[in-house]
């Protein structure tokens, strides 16, 4: 990104204009604040009476049989924030027009009810994500919503973006038919907020996954990232355990030359590297979290000895 910023910036390509978004990153703003030729528009310095007018809008072309009382209702509950307006209409999504309009307002109820709800930003998107969390993880048996929980962990919490089998794999070795079952639930339960894509779990929005790994904001749906890391660096050793073996590519013969034996491609043909797919992404997942795990307990230990120096002192 850095790169094609300087790029545009150092050759004016006149008549081409390109559009930039990002968070307001420290490094990103002082890098752009030296360019020449630009036009900033900063969204959190947008008046909120014409974020909320842009929401309506949005609002209304969307669900254009929802009464106004329930528009105003979202838009206030909005604020100033698209993103919250635009999760619930993907909440919305797999209903009927007058069924989004009965969830809707149910949806609605739920929300409102909640004595702590504040209207700041934060805690409007948490109690949003919450709630949505909350249909996903009912009521049901204890393993179901745990089991549940930790794919949804492992969907956010892996060094890259996995697929669902990668992710059962990574959970289980045993059941995994009822995994895959719990992994189908959570993509439907949470499809307001993660999606898939090339066979990767995504998120719409990086402040689904900045919420599940506070405490404070998540509660019963945190997600550990210490805790996790050392699972997911465990779970990976089993998966490697359990399906390396030798020859896994079944080369006839070690005394024949490459261009003599079976092509590689001809094995993946008849179903054998498909077999072995979740442990060919395992290794680069193992590297990254062991070195997680190394540096939370490292710090740990710097801020451990630091105060009992300043005790002793």
């Amino acid at each position: 990104m850095r790169d094609l910023l300087n790029v545009i910036n150092e050759n004016h390509l006149k008549g081409i204009k390109f559009f930039a978004t990002s968070r307001p990153d420290p490094d990103i703003v002082s890098h752009v604040d030296g360019f020449g030729d630009k036009q900033l528009y900063r969204l959190e310095k947008v008046p909120v009476e014409e974020a909320q007018g842009d929401i309506r809008v949005f609002l209304s072309a969307s669900i254009p049989n929802a009464p106004n009382d329930i528009i105003d209702q979202v838009v206030s509950l909005a604020n100033d924030l698209f993103i919250y307006a635009a999760t619930i209409l993907k909440y919305l999504d797999p209903y009927g027009p007058d069924e989004k309009v009965e969830v809707l307002d149910d949806f609605l109820s739920k929300l409102t009810s909640n004595p702590r709800l504040s209207t700041t930003g934060t805690s409007l998107l948490d109690e949003l994500y919450c709630q949505i969390l909350k249909g996903t993880f009912p009521d049901l048996q204890p393993f179901i919503p745990q089991r549940r929980l930790q794919l949804l962990h492992t969907f956010v919490g892996t060094a890259e973006r996995t697929s669902t089998s990668t992710a059962i794999n990574i959970c289980t070795s045993t059941k995994i038919t009822a995994y895959t079952q719990s992994a189908d639930a959570v993509l439907k339960g949470l499809h307001a907020v993660l999606y898939t894509e090339n066979d990767k779990v995504l998120w719409y929005h990086k402040s689904f996954p900045d919420f599940l790994f506070d405490k404070d904001r998540s509660e019963k749906f945190w997600c550990n990232q210490v805790e996790n890391n050392q699972r997911l660096m465990v779970s990976c050793f089993r998966v490697m355990e359990e399906k390396l073996r030798f020859n896994i590519g079944e080369i006839e013969s070690s005394f024949v030359f490459d261009h003599f034996s079976r092509p590689l491609n001809s094995i993946s043909r008849i179903g054998l590297i498909p077999a072995f797919k979740p442990i060919l992404e395992i290794p680069k997942y193992i590297v990254i979290h062991i070195y997680a795990l190394f540096l939370q307990y490292f710090f740990s230990y710097i801020v451990i000895s630091e105060a009992i120096y300043f005790i002793k002192t």
